[in-house]
């Protein structure tokens, strides 16, 4: 209710990332890169909201790891290939004291609690053919596959009883395979 008491919220968010590379080169049109990485971050929340308490705690992590391989053929052809994967996974935690702010504290507590996990994979194959001086082709062939589910589940607690759970669940994946093809004119990269 507007005017009905005021915010003060304590917020706290605490990240890191840490990321590793790793990159051969045999020849100069044959080499391999390799990175791997990881994110994560926690945000705390205390306080009140128009005199409600609440606190809320949201936890993120997101690790990676990226693959690729570049090489020449004895025919011309400039092939690369490679494989992405990702996972990110969130988890949010809510409570919520609804009637403080009327005088009866802990008459009725709100729980909200959400669980995100979503996933990604890349895979990519890539070849570039010089014909002649002045005419290149490139033709690349890619696979997406990402998938998602989502939990939520929210309880209210009446005089600490708790109600029957309200819940809702998402799961949703897709993939597609993506062809091209391409063929420029003029003096290759570098020539």
């Amino acid at each position: 209710l507007a005017g009905f008491g005021g915010d003060d919220v304590d917020d706290r968010l605490d990240t890191r990332r840490l990321d590793l590379g790793f990159n051969y080169k045999r020849t100069p049109a044959s080499q391999f890169w390799l990175k791997a990485g990881s994110f994560s971050s926690a945000e705390k929340t205390q306080g009140t909201l128009g005199s409600d308490p609440l606190t809320s705690r949201v936890e993120v992590s997101l690790p990676e790891i990226a693959f690729r391989h570049s090489f020449e053929t004895r025919g011309g052809h400039l092939i690369s290939w490679g494989s992405d994967y990702g996972r990110r996974d969130t988890e949010g935690r809510l409570r919520t004291d609804l009637f403080a702010a009327f005088g009866l504290p802990d008459f009725w507590i709100q729980h909200a609690d959400s669980n995100i996990r979503e996933r990604s994979w890349d895979l990519y194959l890539s070849d570039v053919h010089q014909i002649n001086p002045n005419l290149q082709v490139q033709g690349d062939l890619a696979y997406q596959r990402h998938d998602r589910r989502a939990d939520d589940e929210v309880t209210d607690y009446i005089s600490g009883s708790p109600g029957a759970p309200l819940t809702n669940s998402e799961n949703r994946d897709s993939h597609q395979i993506s062809p091209r093809q391409e063929a420029g004119a003029g003096k290759p990269a570098g020539g």
